[in-house]
């Protein structure tokens, strides 16, 4: 609600027209135009520009906002009120207007805030502007003058703005005297005859200057010796004047400047307003002084006539400034109000107007100054010489700040300086409104009472009026001139309703009220459903599309056995939104009906579902799931399952308990091939079921083992692992480990192909040999009773009809314990044999060829993690008869380029410690030597390290990091871990409790950071906890001998050919014998 104040003016009615009583109806004819002028108030603006004096052609007039405009106009006026308009600018929606081609002159200006109906104006309308573009205009005389006595030029100035004006000399002989530099008209003269020119400058406000060059011939007498100067006005007549108050003043009015006279003498005052008095012997020169204001008879201007003798009787005459006699005082004949004051009162619409409140109507004056409006009250007021007339303005009303009774002084003062006091008439500033509250905003769809409130504490309510400022339709009032009314509207909508009050001082306040018709009634609601065809519970949801409504309220809702929406209905109940939730019946089929009523109660029809839904709250009874057709143990992880349920419409299957999880709904099947989720244990599937309307019946389950592996650990055995038999018939040992019953098939053919049959596991069986005289093998398989096998594993004896070879046995470098090569030379030693097979593989199984057998024989050693190699041989005589094998072993010594690796220093020189005290050296227990390097007290979540850095950057081929080490950790908690550079390359965790062996293969060509490191996590110590290292080496790459080797000399250069070695040599490095030490030459290639 907010309130406002207005007055009315139409357009050509007089300003002074007051309005106080607004009719409730205005018929008006033959008006064009007619618009109804709101006043200040809540809705007042203003313009903001405060300059008024411009030099140029473009300005920008600027004004605040006014909340309720539709669009501005702009008026240029030649009168503050905008009565006489020159130009006009209509429809502007900005706050702002670049006026771009103004022409010199002045303007004033007025912006008006429209709407439909009303016109707001600015409370400082009627804005002066002055455009003052040009220079100055100078006029002066068209012929040059001869003077001989001082005289005043006539010349005009002409400007739109104020101005300054300078008289300088520019050329002449003598000497100008100026009476007064800086006015329009000064009285000129010079000391010696000649032509004169005078630069007169004018400069306006705005800064606008021009020069302009005036010139007279001067040809005064000129007596050698003798001069006259001036006759200068003086006393009360300074200023060119005497008025009455300056009448009697005694004193001399003119001051005579002159050099040389021995006598002087003056004439009587004489009349000279034309400027036109010659100053020479025609004159009476019979007084001695200076005449006085006294002197003066009749108001006109006066001068006087000097005469400088010298004894020799030579004479110079001059002439005086004129003296204006001004006796009549300014005629004042009225201060009359004027303008929004002219009924003597300004009310709330007039008082932000800037138009002077009276009009100064007086005659005989030059200027007028004012006080400002002061209080009155009482006619108190004495308009006199002590009041301040500081104004040049005559007031408008936006000057007054409070009501009250006021008036205005004036002193009207002419040119000689008489001045004349007067007192306006009387105004009075009433700005008080009613108060006024149209009541509260209404929302109806019937004739509502629209109870307002007005009162009045200054003047009274004169009158009351009702009316539409907008809406779509016609609105009909009861009264619409009472304070109380009953308003209905003829079409739906919101209408804005205001209450204007008027005061007897004309003052008009008025309050809106917003007033919402609605008579119409919600749109229905559409897409009403269930969202299922089945209810699973007697409570169930329904939804629809929500209603449109500008005052919507809410939706009925309820449940009925027919589209109709009135057969069997039930559970009736609001919502505002859809869903709602509705109670039924078990076994009952029902449509969902949604209706929607706005706040006012206009209710549309009731809306049905398409389809109906059928409550079943009874779950199916799930009566069978079995795996595999109910075997026991399957090895297959997909499994066929057999289902059965009463009422089903839907099956979840999943592998968690309690069907929780893990599954989805699918369609009901009696059967289904399944995944189990547990392998090699006991594997159970879970499975429940549910019809259409979600009734899910109880859990049902069923195991089998699962089992996916063979059993572990198959063995076979021939004769307790003897290496040769003359028997055809021997003892098989068999073993295998599984968690349910097994099965054995044993046979002579390779890959237990065929040539057996399943049986029952057992340990021992007696099994003849396929083979005689030669290396029998038997193979044997096992399964589990998932049927998993195992692979075929076999075992080999030789079966000996014959004696065969006596006396086998092999040395190695003639039985050495050590060689620093894996070149080898082996000694053979066999009777009765044909044939040896040597080879590198254990029990001669494989690896070797057969060969005719010697004495001797050059052997490459394979080695692995370990530097002790062994070879293994056997022998075979003309009859294919074996000897059983035999081996002899050798230790291969290889240098190491690794630094302290033993810590037989004593300490940890050449490692870096990665914290410090938590690795030490000590004898408390060691592999080999006096001393290792083992862990103490690491803390929880911490890992201590020490690392060393082997640098391989310039050399070639693989280095073997080997080391032994103990550890003593919480299994799969802790771990002893070994890294090159900052990647882990393993870990060991738990507590084996002796030294072991680690190696690990090295690249050359980089720097590389080797480091050991212990991890202890978060829980707490042991006794144990710890990590002990020694024996750190890194070996170098062995030297491999090649198999043959041949030379073909020419000249100084040898060809080798060479045949490559087993092994994996990278390159070979020649040895040249001469008669001094030999010289080993790095060679790269093979060949």
């Amino acid at each position: 609600m907010q309130s406002k104040f207005e007055g009315y003016m139409g357009k050509g009615i007089l300003t002074a027209l007051k309005v106080v009583a607004l009719p409730l109806l205005l018929t008006l004819s033959a008006c064009d135009d007619v618009s109804v002028f709101v006043a200040s108030g809540s809705r007042s603006f203003a313009i903001m520009n405060s300059q008024n004096l411009i030099s140029r052609s473009i300005f920008r007039l600027e004004w605040t906002k006014e909340k309720y405009a539709d669009h501005y106009d702009i008026q240029i006026a030649s009168d503050p009120l905008c009565e006489h308009v020159v130009s006009e600018i209509k429809g502007l929606k900005t706050t702002s207007y670049d006026f771009e081609a103004l022409a010199d002159g002045k303007y004033n200006l007025c912006v008006f805030s429209r709407t439909q109906k009303t016109k707001l104006a600015a409370v400082n309308n009627g804005l002066p502007l002055t455009v003052d573009q040009s220079n100055p205009i100078v006029t002066i005389p068209s012929q040059i003058r001869d003077e001989s006595q001082p005289f005043i030029p006539q010349i005009s100035v002409e400007d739109l703005s104020e101005f300054s004006i300078l008289w300088t000399k520019a050329a002449g002989d003598g000497t100008v005297s100026i009476s007064n530099p800086q006015s329009v008209n000064p009285t000129l003269s010079a000391d010696k005859n000649g032509v004169y020119v005078i630069t007169i400058t004018v400069t306006d406000s705005l800064g606008h200057k021009v020069e302009q060059l005036y010139s007279f011939v001067w040809k005064g007498s000129s007596v050698p010796g003798l001069t006259f100067q001036s006759l200068a006005r003086s006393g009360v007549a300074s200023d060119g004047s005497i008025n009455l108050s300056e009448r009697n003043d005694p004193s001399p009015i003119w001051i005579l400047n002159q050099s040389g006279a021995s006598s002087i003498s003056y004439s009587l005052p004489q009349a000279d307003p034309s400027h036109a008095l010659a100053c020479d012997a025609s004159q009476i020169y019979d007084e001695t002084s200076i005449p006085t204001a006294q002197n003066l008879t009749v108001e006109d201007s006066y001068v006087i006539c000097v005469k400088l003798s010298l004894d020799d009787g030579q004479t110079v005459y001059g002439k005086s400034d004129p003296v204006v006699l001004d006796l009549t005082p300014p005629t004042f004949t009225s201060l009359a109000n004027a303008n929004a004051a002219i009924d003597g009162i300004i009310n709330n619409a007039e008082k932000f107007l800037v138009s002077p409140m009276w009009t100064l109507v007086g005659s005989g004056y030059t200027a007028a100054r004012y006080t400002s409006a002061a209080d009155d009250s009482g006619g108190a007021l004495i308009c006199g010489s002590a009041a301040l007339y500081d104004q040049t303005q005559i007031p408008g009303p936006s000057s007054l700040t409070v009501d009250g009774s006021y008036a205005l002084c004036v002193e009207l003062s002419d040119a000689a300086g008489n001045r004349v006091y007067a007192k306006s008439v009387q105004i009075v500033r009433a700005s008080a409104v009613p108060t006024v509250n149209a009541g509260a905003d209404q929302l109806t769809k019937d004739p509502v009472l629209l109870n307002a409130t007005a009162t009045d504490t200054t003047s009274g309510i004169s009158s009351y009026a009702w009316s539409k400022v907008s809406g779509p339709g016609t609105i009909s009032f009861s009264a619409a001139s009472s304070e109380d009314t009953t308003a209905s509207a003829s079409v739906d909508g919101t209408y804005v309703l205001r209450l204007s009050v008027t005061n007897l001082d004309g003052n008009t306040a008025w309050d809106d009220v917003i007033f919402v018709w609605d008579s119409t009634a919600p749109t229905s609601p559409s897409s009403v459903s269930f969202g299922s065809s089945y209810a699973a519970s007697t409570n169930f949801s329904m939804s629809w599309v929500t209603s449109s409504d500008p005052h919507f309220s809410t939706h009925n809702t309820k449940i009925c056995t027919a589209s109709d929406c009135s057969t069997g209905c039930i559970s009736p109940s609001t919502s505002i939104a859809s869903p709602a939730t509705a109670t039924g019946v078990d076994g009952t089929s029902y449509f969902a009906c949604v209706q929607a009523v706005d706040s006012l109660g206009n209710a549309s029809p009731f809306i049905s579902s398409g389809a109906s839904l059928l409550v079943d709250t009874s779950p199916p009874l799930a009566t069978t799931l079995s795996i595999a057709a109910a075997a026991a143990i399957t090895s297959t992880a997909s499994n066929p399952l057999t289902l059965a349920a009463t009422g089903a419409d839907q099956m979840y299957i999943t592998n968690t308990a309690s069907c929780t999880s893990g599954g989805t709904w699918e369609a009901y099947a009696t059967s289904k091939t399944w995944t189990l989720g547990q392998s090699n244990s006991t594997a159970t599937v879970y499975a429940k079921f549910r019809d259409n309307a979600g009734n899910e019946s109880s859990c049902l389950s069923d195991s089998i083992i699962h089992d996916s592996q063979a059993p572990t650990g198959p063995t076979l055995n021939i004769s307790g692992g003897a290496t040769s038999t003359t028997a055809t018939t021997v003892t098989l040992s068999l073993s295998a480990s599984d968690n349910s019953s097994m099965e054995m098939f044993v046979t002579n053919t390779a890959g237990c192909a065929s040539g057996g049959s399943w049986e029952s596991y057992a340990t021992s069986k007696n099994w003849a040999l396929a083979q005689t005289n030669a290396t029998a093998t038997v193979f044997v398989k096992y399964r589990d009773a998932a049927l998993n096998e195992t692979a075929c594993v076999n075992d080999t004896i030789t079966q000996i009809s014959a004696s065969g070879p006596s006396g086998a046995s092999v040395l190695i470098e003639n039985g050495a314990t050590t060689t620093a090569s894996p070149n080898v030379s082996l000694n053979l030693s066999v009777s009765g044999a044909t044939d040896v097979y040597i080879t590198n593989a254990a029990g001669c199984v494989n690896g070797g060829v057969w060969e005719t057998v010697a004495a001797t024989k050059g052997w490459v050693l394979s080695l692995g993690a370990t530097t002790t190699a062994t070879v293994y041989v056997k022998f075979r005589d003309a009859s294919m008869v074996e000897s059983s094998c035999v081996s002899d072993s050798i230790d291969l010594t290889r240098s190491s380029i690794f630094s302290n690796g033993d810590f037989e220093t004593g300490d940890l020189s050449s490692w870096t410690n990665s914290i410090a005290g938590r690795w030490v050296v000590d004898n408390s227990n060691v592999d080999s030597g006096s001393f290792s390097a083992h862990t103490v007290a690491v803390a929880n979540s911490s890992t201590a390290c020490i690392q060393q850095t082997v640098d391989l950057s310039s050399l070639t081929g693989t280095f073997l990091v080997t080391w032994r080490w103990q550890y003593d950790t919480e299994s799969g908690a802790d771990y002893a871990r070994f890294f090159t550079d900052s990647t882990q390359q393993f870990q060991r965790s738990g507590a084996p409790g002796v030294w072991q062996d680690e190696s690990y293969s090295l690249t050359a060509g980089s720097s590389t950071v080797l480091k050991w490191c212990y991890r202890k996590n978060a829980s707490g110590q042991s006794a144990g906890d710890f990590v002990r290292l020694d024996e750190v080496k890194v070996l170098s790459p062995l030297l491999y001998a090649p198999v043959s080797l041949s030379t073909t000399a020419s000249n100084a250069a040898v060809a080798l050919s060479i045949t490559p070695p087993t092994g994996s040599q990278t390159g070979y490095l020649t040895v040249r014998r001469a008669s001094s030490a030999p010289s080993f030459v790095p060679v790269n290639g093979t060949s």
